[in-house]
């Protein structure tokens, strides 16, 4: 889990318990994790779930499936991004290139294809 407050990454606490089913050849686990320190809904906030070694591939089976709740977030709009190929690729070509020869990890290019959650408060 992966959460941005301006472009800030938030610190998140460990999940107390982590459920996981295995279930027509799909894993699906299910977790909440809590900030470390309280934190104003103020801005534009980013939640996404992704891997950043590219080894697992993570998504949501629907839009239905990401969801904000609390009155923290009653003044809030929100919208779930899908980052399409000619989308990544438009806004981001200079920096795939350069990513590439200098990180072939792709620490960074999981998060630019990761389905997220924009919340602007």
């Amino acid at each position: 889990m992966n959460i941005t407050i301006n472009g800030k990454t938030l610190a998140l606490a460990k999940p107390d318990i982590l459920h996981g089913t295995y279930e027509n050849g799909s894993l699906t686990l299910s977790f909440a994790q809590k900030p470390m320190a309280k934190t104003p809904l103020k801005g534009l906030i980013v939640f996404g779930v992704y891997d950043p070694t590219l080894y697992t591939a993570l998504d949501f089976a629907s839009d239905a499936d990401l969801k904000i709740s609390g009155e923290g977030f009653s003044g809030c709009t929100h919208k779930v991004v899908r980052p399409g190929s000619k989308e990544i690729l438009s806004e981001n070509q200079a920096m795939l290139t350069t990513m590439f020869f200098n990180d072939p990890v792709g620490t960074d290019y999981s998060q630019i294809v990761a389905t997220r959650l924009e919340v602007r408060c």
